[in-house]
């Protein structure tokens, strides 16, 4: 057995590395089976002894290396479901890592998708007011000029006009019905997000880079 002892940080570093060996052993692997004649005394610079051997020893990596990964991540998710950090932005009381990484990666998706259709509704709605209301100011134009005719300058200025129009203007307006206030919310709420994440991913590192674990596997 094998023993090490590493900071989470560089337990994640090592995965990294990890993924790569077993990707490129696999490769090497993937032409372990060929056809030999019996003259054959040779598979490409190697002798068939040599060629088994190297096989052989890359399955013996393979394993060994399977093994540390597993363990390196078992390690870190014991170590994360014991482990508190401080998320001021969301609780006033310790959360583990494992479940600020679990906030991090989907605590936050509900908020999100609700504050992006809120405001992707505001924006239709708002648009859709302001059309309806250039139509309501054309056809009280209209409306006025029918009413009242146009003066010498060609326009409808009088008092008994202005103030007829603007009466039609404000019975026929729409407006935005927005108990929500919604522009405001979503600023609120999305700056909220982004500083917890923001709170959060610094704790972690702080966290990955202080805390160690220890591993043991089987080399193979």
């Amino acid at each position: 057995m094998i023993n090490e002892t590493m900071t989470i940080h560089t337990a994640l570093r090592e995965i990294r590395t990890i993924d790569m060996k077993l990707a490129k052993i696999t490769g090497e692997l993937q032409n372990a089976t060929a056809a030999v004649n019996e003259l054959s005394t040779k598979i490409g610079s190697e002798t068939l002894a040599e060629w088994a051997s190297r096989k052989k020893e890359l399955y013996q990596s393979f394993k060994a290396n399977v093994n540390r990964k597993r363990a390196i991540k078992m390690a870190i998710a014991e170590k994360n479901a014991t482990t508190y950090i401080m998320i001021k932005s969301y609780s006033e009381k310790p959360i583990t890592v494992a479940a600020a990484i679990d906030l991090l990666k989907g605590g936050f998706d509900d908020t999100d998708e609700l504050m992006d259709r809120l405001k992707q509704n505001y924006s239709v709605t708002t648009r859709a007011v302001e059309a309806e209301n250039r139509d309501v100011a054309k056809r009280a134009d209209a409306s006025v000029i029918q009413m009242f005719g146009k003066d010498k300058e060609g326009t409808t200025s009088s008092e008994g006009a202005i103030a007829w129009r603007e009466n039609y203007i404000k019975k026929q307006n729409c407006e935005i019905l927005d108990p929500l206030d919604i522009p405001n919310l979503v600023m609120r709420e999305q700056e909220r997000i982004e500083d917890a994440r923001a709170e959060i991913d610094a704790a972690l590192s702080v966290s990955n880079a202080t805390t160690m674990i220890d591993i043991e596997y089987d080399n193979g």
